[in-house]
Formats: C-alpha cells, structure tokens, sequence
C-alpha cells in the first residue's frame, strides 16, 4: 500500500497555498508597451529636438549631416491682367502695377539675404511674356539670383 503522504492534495485550499506569486504576464505586457512606444517616439522627435532646443551641432558634421539643412524660402510674384494691364501680387505688392516692382524688390532685399531667396514669377496665360521677362529683370537687378518662371 501507498503512504498517503505521497499523493497530493488537488482542492482548492492546497492549489492557493502551492501559489508562488502574482501572476508577471500581464506586467511584462504592458512593459513591453511602454517600451515600444518610447523607441518609437525618439526615433520620430530626434531630430527636432535638437532645432527647437538651438543647440547647434558641430560644423565639420554639417556637411555629412542632411538633417540640419534647411531649404531657402519660397516667394511667389503672381502675374495676371486685369482689363488688359498687368498686375502683380506677392513680395508685398497687391494688384500693383509693373512699375511698383523695383522699389518692393530693392525693399525686399534689404531686410533679407536675396542670395538666399528663390521667387518664383508665376504668370497667368494671358500675360504678355515681356511683362514676365521684365519682372525677372526687375527682380534680378534687385540683387535676387534665384529667379525662376512657372
């Protein structure tokens, strides 16, 4: 005959007793959530956190590094006709006329850096195409380089 010491006992009352702890799976799942997400947001937050912060990075590092580049401004001349005249729009002018664009141009490059500047000249189809070639003139001798037709 078998002791009765070794069978074990199966009710309830043993089962609690034999426990070792709480149960871990639920923890670890919610851990490995959490990590997950924090690997996620540092990849996408890495970059512009250093430009909101102004932390500037090591210039020998510029070059290789495409992330600090920032692209130069846009600025768009709209061109359209209005009872067979020409009117201009951007760059501070609206609905002015060609003659306006020197002054706004020499205006415009003095509080910036026109070698930095692309305009984009941007006339409708029923403008004359010396009216934009006059405006990219107008633009050029305002010390703009970066002049181009759309």
């Amino acid at each position: 005959m078998i002791p009765a010491s070794r069978w074990r006992r199966r009710d309830a009352l043993s089962v609690y007793e034999a426990h070792s702890g709480p149960n871990m799976t639920p923890m670890v799942d919610v851990v490995m959530v959490i990590l997950i997400f924090f690997m996620a947001t540092t990849v996408i937050i890495g970059p512009e956190l250093l430009l909101g912060a102004g932390i500037e990075p090591d210039p020998k590092d510029r070059a290789t590094d495409a992330r600090f580049t920032i692209e130069s401004p846009i600025f768009t001349l709209s061109l359209t006709t209005i009872n067979g005249a020409v009117r201009l729009d951007g760059l501070g002018l609206s609905g002015a006329g060609p003659d306006a664009l020197p002054a706004a141009a020499a205006s415009l490059a003095a509080e910036l850096d026109p070698a930095s500047v692309e305009v984009v000249i941007a006339p409708a189809d029923d403008v004359p195409y010396a009216a934009a070639v006059r405006a990219q003139d107008d633009l050029i001798a305002a010390g703009f380089t970066s002049v181009g037709l759309r």
